[in-house]
Parts: C-alpha cells; structure tokens; sequence
C-alpha cells in the first residue's frame, strides 16, 4: 500500500506540473498596446519574418534571448506570417541605431543579412524601461522592418504597470478562465517577469497581421 500511494501522489504531482493555464472565456481582453502603420503599409509583401534578439538598457544576454523567444512564440502564434528566430552571431554584421526612436535602419545591412536568410522583413524589438520585480513595469517597443527599403513600416508598443487596474484586470483574462475560482493562479503573472512579458508581447502580436479566425 505504501508503495501505492508513492506511485498515486507521483502521478497526481505529474499531472499538476502539465497543466497549462486557461484563456478566458468570460472576462474581456482590454487593448493595452498602441500602434502605428506605414501609409502604404499594404503595398508590402511580408511573408517570411526574421526576429532580432531584443535590445535595451541592462538587458543580460539571457534576458535578451527570453524575451525574444516569448515575442517567437506569441508573433508565430498571431500572424500568419512564418517567424525566424536570428541569434547574434547572425546579425554581427547589422547595426541597429535607436530603432524605437527613429525606425530607420542601414539599409545595406538590412538587405544584406534578408538576402542572407531569405526575409522579408524583420521584427526590430526593444526593452524601453524593465522592472523585474513587484510592481513590475515594462515598456516594449516592436518596429518591422522591410528588407526593401530598411525602413519600419509597422510598430507596435505597450507600457506595463503591474499596479494599473487595467493592467491586472488584463493579466486576470488573458491567465484566468474568467469564471469564479478558488484558484487564483493568474496572479502568479504579478511576480513572474516571463508571464508579465508574454502578456506584453501578446498584446502587441494581435495588430500585425492577424490569422483568420476559424
């Protein structure tokens, strides 16, 4: 029996640490980010995307890699264009000057590293102000770039306060299953820096280019 009971809560702890958190059912999804389109925005054909490691002040090599592969995951997800993560060993030949200031990029460069990869354009992200801890703030700015004239055509931002009420009530739907719950797991999103980030590149992802919805 006891070794039972050994298997039975080994399984339970199992199952637990699979579960995947809920998107809401009930509760609405407030647009927190901002964005701006090129006037001939359309005329563009933007099929294959490559995503830069994001940049910002005091960002670690680590933190730099998480956040872009949180923007991965939620742009890959959101759009229907194929997204390519670039590591920085790909990108040694590229400068990026204050991209979220002036949305202009060498377009040698650009060109260059998109013949390279066979892009179409690249998603250019920065971390503008990040704070990892209670409240946690964070500012992301996402410029896409055209590989045919180096300039951004598309950008998207948001600027985080984990202690707005819009902001938590947005954590609760995006994490919660948006009914009355003794489990209120979603505000583990207060204290967590990759959940606070997720939402944040979620909430930037929705504009690009939407999928159909089915």
């Amino acid at each position: 029996m006891g070794i039972l009971k050994i298997a039975l809560a080994l399984g339970l702890a199992g199952l637990v640490g699979c579960q995947t958190i809920e998107r809401p059912r009930d509760l609405p999804q407030a647009q927190l980010a901002s964005f701006q389109r090129a006037s001939d925005f359309d005329t563009y054909r933007i099929g294959r995307v490559g995503i830069l490691p994001v940049a910002g002040q005091g960002l670690s090599e680590a933190d730099s890699v998480e956040l872009q592969e949180i923007l991965f995951t939620e742009f890959a997800s959101a759009t229907r264009m194929e997204i390519v993560m670039l590591n920085s060993q790909d990108l040694a030949e590229i400068t990026l000057n204050e991209p979220h200031m002036k949305g202009v990029y060498t377009p040698d460069a650009v060109i260059g590293i998109s013949k390279r990869f066979r892009l179409d354009g690249m998603l250019v992200a920065t971390a503008i102000n990040r704070q990892v801890f209670p409240p946690q703030r964070l500012s992301l700015q996402v410029d896409l770039v055209s590989s045919e004239t180096g300039m951004a055509i598309w950008n998207g931002g948001v600027n985080l306060l984990g202690d707005n009420v819009e902001v938590v009530n947005g954590l609760e739907a995006f994490y919660g299953n948006g009914k009355p719950i003794a489990d209120d797991s979603w505000t583990v999103s207060l204290l967590s820096p990759s959940q606070f980030s997720r939402f944040a590149a979620w909430q930037i992802a929705q504009d690009l280019e939407p999928k159909p919805k089915l």
